[in-house]
């Protein structure tokens, strides 16, 4: 396969997964409008500790 006939299928696959994402975020929106209110979703900085605050925390305790 040369690097152009690479490159093109690569580029599929992400546009097929870029695809993929916005049918399944369409469907849930969908699903949301139909049935109970939007469950809120964990955030992020809940779950990972900030490298510099972790640091900090553990050099002061």
């Amino acid at each position: 396969m040369n690097l152009t006939a690479h490159t093109a299928t690569v580029l599929d696959q992400q546009r097929a997964a870029t695809l993929d994402r916005e049918n399944d975020l369409l469907r849930r929106h969908r699903e949301r409008a139909v049935g109970a209110p939007a469950q809120p979703r964990p955030s992020l900085v809940a779950r990972v500790r900030h490298p510099i605050r972790a640091t900090r925390t553990a050099i002061t305790h």
